[in-house]
């Protein structure tokens, strides 16, 4: 859709451009109620994490990258790091501000960039390893990778 302003000037490129694209692995993806703070975002798709993480679940999701455990922890539970599933979305400034509300950026969650193909992308992790919790909600697909759902 191209946009223009007043003086004529196209701006459908400067908007492309001042989006952020963040992935999304728990109760923000389509079918469940945090989706609504995503409505005026473009979804790109379902994707899955290059990394291996462990899925935790309290009711809803954290993933939890090799670098919340010490070293002896990630090699005993190396069979719990796996790539997660999840669906990608492009967001403007005002909708990244309503995630970080919503996930509790730098206090709950912490939103970081982490590799999805060839780029970088946001998602929000949990770096505190006492929060490990059995996931109920977490189910391994044919491919390996980790989904939730409820």
């Amino acid at each position: 859709m191209q946009t223009t302003t007043t003086d004529g000037e196209d701006t459908s490129t400067l908007q492309s451009e001042n989006t952020i694209k963040v992935f999304v692995y728990g109760s923000l993806k389509k079918g469940y109620g945090n989706n609504r703070l995503l409505r005026n975002a473009e979804f790109l798709g379902e994707r899955v994490t290059s990394s291996s993480y462990i899925l935790g679940d309290v009711g809803f999701p954290y993933m939890f990258p090799r670098a919340a455990f010490d070293e002896d922890f990630n090699e005993r539970n190396a069979n719990l790091f796996k790539p997660v599933q999840g669906e990608l979305y492009a967001v403007d400034e005002p909708t990244l501000a309503r995630l970080d509300r919503l996930e509790g950026e730098g206090v709950h969650y912490h939103r970081l960039e982490i590799a999805m193909g060839t780029e970088l992308v946001y998602t929000y992790l949990q770096l505190s390893p006492w929060a490990i919790h059995d996931c109920q909600s977490c189910h391994e697909t044919e491919e390996g990778y980790w989904t939730w759902h409820k």
